[in-house]
C-alpha cells in the first residue's frame, strides 16, 4: 500500500511516521521536505504525555490576569523543541521517500490516484494525505462561515535586568492596553536561556486584524511589564485561521492537520491534536485499503479522521467561537475570567479538541452561570443576532 503525503510540517511528518509504523510505503512531497519547523508550538503537557522528551520548556503552572485579578493555574504547560520534534518524527518515519516539489492536482484513475507534481512528474498512489495547511487548494470544504483569524505580534527579548524577568508563563493578560478596537491580551513565555517571548494577541476576529496593527499595543504591553528597554532578539508574527469549515468527506484526498481544519476554534492550538490523531489516521488508511475505488477509500478515511462524535464537538466549539465574536471588546476579558473560574474539569475539557461533546456543553454552561447578568444578556443576544445555532447544524444532525 502506497501513500503520498503532501506537506512537511508537524502534521505531514506525524502522518508519515504513523503510516510507516504500519508498514505503509510513504512518499512525502513538499518544496522543502526537510524544512525546519519555525513557529512556537505549545501544549498542555497532559495532552501529549508520550512527547515529553521533545519539549524545550516545561512549566508547572501558568497565570491568567484580568481586570478583576490574577490567579495561578496549576497545570503543566510546555513548549516543543522544534528541532527535537522534527528529528523524532523523521526518525520514526524512516524509509519515507522525499519528493522536493509541489502538488498541482490529484485525479482518480481506475483503482488509483494520479498525483501531478510541479516538476512534471506524475506519481501513482493509493492515497493522498494533504497536510499542506489551511490554504490548501486540493481540499473541498463544506459550506460555512469564513474562518476567524487569530493574530499576534511578538518579540523574543532579553530583559535588561533580572527585575523584569518572569518565571511563570502568562497565558492570558486581558488587562487592557488600549480601550478602542478589538480585545487583545498579553502572552508571555519565559525561557531557560534568559530570553522571553512576549506577544500581543487578538484571539479571534472576522475580518482579521493584521499582526502589524498590534505593534503599538505590544509596545504598551512591554511598558506594562517594565520590559520596554529589553534587547530584541527576534520578532514573531502569527496568523492562524480558526473555525474554518470542515473538509467534505467525499473527495479523493484525505486532509490532515490544518488542511483538515484540525485547529482548535477557541485557542488556535493544533500540534497536540495532530500527534494524538496520526496513529488513528494510519490505522484508517490500513482498514480502507481493500476498497477498489480510490475516492471511496479516501471517504472512509475522512469519516474516521472526523468522526460523528468529533464533528459534534467541533460544532459546539464553533458555537463558542461565534459567541466570542459577538462580545463587545470590554466583555471578552470578563468572559475568560469567568471561564477560568469554572471547575478544572470544565475548562480543560473545553480547551481539548477531542473532548466529548457533553463535556463541552457542560463547560459552556458552567462558564455562562458564572458571568455577571449583563454579560449573560450579551451572550444571549449574540446567539440570537448571529444565528450561531445554525453553525454546524448539519454536522450535528449527521
Amino acid at each position: 500500500m502506497d501513500a503520498v503525503i503532501v506537506g512537511s510540517g508537524p502534521a505531514g511528518w506525524a502522518a508519515a511516521a504513523a503510516s510507516r509504523a504500519l508498514g505503509i510505503n510513504v512518499h512525502l512531497v513538499a518544496p522543502d521536505p526537510e524544512a525546519a519547523f519555525t513557529p512556537t508550538y505549545c501544549v498542555w503537557l497532559d495532552e501529549v504525555p508520550l512527547w515529553r522528551d521533545v519539549m524545550a520548556e516545561i512549566w508547572p503552572a501558568v497565570t491568567v490576569d484580568f481586570d478583576r485579578g490574577a490567579h495561578r493555574v496549576e497545570r503543566a504547560y510546555a513548549r516543543f523543541d522544534n528541532e527535537r520534534l522534527a528529528r523524532r518524527l523523521r526518525d520514526d518515519a524512516k524509509g519515507t521517500q522525499l519528493w522536493p516539489a509541489a502538488v498541482e492536482s490529484v485525479q482518480a484513475e481506475g483503482d488509483s490516484l494520479l498525483v501531478h507534481l510541479s516538476d512534471g512528474r506524475v506519481r501513482k498512489t493509493d492515497y493522498v494525505v494533504d497536510c499542506s495547511g489551511a490554504g490548501s487548494s486540493l481540499v473541498r470544504r463544506e459550506e460555512g462561515p469564513p474562518p476567524a483569524v487569530q493574530t499576534a505580534m511578538g518579540r523574543v527579548i532579553r530583559p535588561a535586568s533580572s527585575g523584569g524577568a518572569m518565571d511563570v508563563p502568562v497565558l492570558m493578560d486581558y488587562r487592557p492596553v488600549e480601550r478602542s478596537g478589538p480585545a487583545s491580551f498579553g502572552y508571555v513565555l519565559p525561557f531557560a536561556d534568559g530570553t522571553m517571548l512576549v506577544e500581543e494577541t487578538v484571539l479571534a476576529a472576522r475580518p482579521a486584524v493584521a499582526p502589524e496593527d498590534l505593534r503599538p499595543r505590544l509596545e504598551r504591553r512591554l511598558e506594562q511589564y517594565g520590559l520596554q528597554d529589553a534587547e530584541v532578539v527576534d520578532t514573531e508574527r502569527v496568523a492562524i485561521p480558526m473555525g474554518a469549515p470542515l473538509p467534505m468527506a467525499e473527495q479523493p484526498v484525505v486532509p490532515f492537520g490544518a488542511a483538515a481544519s484540525m485547529v482548535h476554534p477557541a485557542t488556535g492550538y493544533s500540534v497536540g491534536f495532530v500527534l494524538r490523531r496520526a496513529p488513528l489516521l494510519a490505522a484508517a488508511l490500513r482498514r480502507a485499503a481493500g476498497d477498489p475505488d480510490p475516492v471511496a477509500r479516501a471517504t472512509r478515511v475522512n469519516r474516521s479522521v472526523w468522526t460523528k462524535a468529533l464533528r459534534r464537538t467541533r460544532a459546539m466549539h464553533a458555537l463558542g467561537l461565534e459567541v466570542l465574536l459577538g462580545l463587545a471588546p470590554e466583555q471578552v476579558g470578563a468572559f475568560f475570567a469567568s471561564f477560568f473560574e469554572t471547575p478544572r474539569w470544565a475548562w480543560t475539557a473545553y480547551l481539548r479538541t477531542d473532548a466529548p461533546v457533553g463535556r463541552i456543553a457542560a463547560a459552556m454552561t458552567a462558564a455562562f452561570a458564572r458571568m455577571d447578568p449583563e454579560s449573560r444578556r450579551t451572550v444571549q443576544e449574540a446567539i440570537r443576532a448571529r444565528g450561531v445555532f445554525e453553525v454546524g447544524r448539519s454536522v450535528w444532525a449527521a
